[in-house]
């Protein structure tokens, strides 16, 4: 079966360095993905994969809340011994799916969002898998700024020159509404007459 994988690169990130807002946001964007009450079938079981460790106790009460609920199916990979691309295609393909579409959250955008791990948005992209960086679920907490409004703007301006310099802008989309995310990429220029994506998960 072909599936939508959420990745989660670094999700919580460095909460000590940020304010309230950034901290808790990409938090109740994730819940809400979590938590949903849909009943179709690709909302109701969603693929989680992530590289948080033992340490980070947030990241770690929600895993084990959403297993309880036996919905959703989660992965962890390893970010000290960091798997390819291949390497996470292979652990989904042995819970029995395929990967069809990759939507990445995570901290910093321009950093492990992007291209600074091995399995980064970017070499995603490079292996010819469509991806949505859904941007509620980043923060920045190396972007320098008054406050958040001017590090969005700043983080929002290095990502679309990355990828206008990676030449991936096919490839990788960026979007900021949950009813956007488009769990099927054949779907993805399907709108309803509100504009919103067919298989938006808002609907």
């Amino acid at each position: 079966m072909e599936k939508t994988i959420f990745l989660l690169i670094d999700f919580e990130g460095h909460p000590l360095v940020s304010d309230e807002m950034t901290n808790n946001l990409r938090y109740s964007y994730l819940k809400q993905l979590l938590f949903n009450d849909m009943s179709d079938a690709d909302y109701f079981n969603l693929i989680i994969v992530s590289d948080h460790t033992d340490l980070h106790s947030k990241m770690n009460e929600l895993q084990v809340m959403t297993e309880k609920e036996g919905r959703h199916t989660w992965i962890n990979i390893d970010p000290d011994n960091p798997p390819t691309v291949d390497d996470i295609v292979l652990k989904v393909a042995q819970k029995g799916y395929k990967i069809q579409n990759v939507v990445v959250g995570g901290c910093n955008t321009v950093g492990c969002v992007f291209d600074a791990t091995s399995y980064s948005s970017l070499y995603w992209a490079k292996a010819g898998y469509p991806v949505q960086i859904f941007l509620p679920m980043c923060a920045d907490y190396q972007v320098s700024g008054l406050n958040q409004v001017e590090v969005n703007m700043t983080a929002f301006g290095d990502i679309y020159n990355a990828i206008k310099k990676n030449d991936v802008f096919k490839e990788i989309d960026l979007i900021s509404r949950v009813y956007t995310i488009w769990l099927d990429p054949k779907l993805k220029y399907v709108v309803n007459d509100k504009g919103e994506s067919k298989r938006g998960i808002g609907q």
